[in-house]
């Protein structure tokens, strides 16, 4: 059920070409977590990385090697960045959607949109993100 509702929102959010997208106080701490992940990916970290994904992603995959292995097969961009830049940061009801853009070491752009959900107060974990290229057009 959560994993629909992410789904649709993310898939909703691609489309809509406006919002009043606003800085929050939130900001720092959504964009630790994602630093953080990030960076466990590009140094192979499975157990860091799994550290900052919300509890219905780690029933989902289980373990960290399995959770890896699935960033390895349809995330790779994620893995292999040279370059990381924050965009936009909205609050849907009680989920956070950061928009980050990326480039990797192909020289190859993405963009992504995560989902956060604060599990604890200021603890945010990452609940879904959607990867699409960015062709620039």
């Amino acid at each position: 059920m959560l994993h629909q509702r992410i789904r649709l929102i993310l898939l909703g959010l691609l489309f809509i070409p406006a919002l009043a997208w606003s800085e929050s106080p939130n900001d720092e701490q959504i964009q630790g977590v994602i630093t953080a992940q990030l960076t466990a990916f590009l140094n192979n970290d499975a157990s860091g990385a799994w550290l900052h994904a919300h509890p219905s992603i780690q029933v989902l995959f289980g373990n960290p090697e399995s959770f890896m292995a699935m960033v390895d097969q349809g995330y790779s961009p994620m893995k292999h960045f040279v370059q990381l830049d924050f965009l936009k940061l909205v609050q849907v009801d009680d989920m956070w959607l950061q928009t980050v853009r990326l480039l990797d070491d192909k020289g190859d752009r993405y963009d992504l949109l995560y989902a956060l959900i604060e599990t604890q107060p200021g603890l945010f974990q990452i609940a879904g993100v959607s990867l699409e290229a960015n062709t620039g057009i």
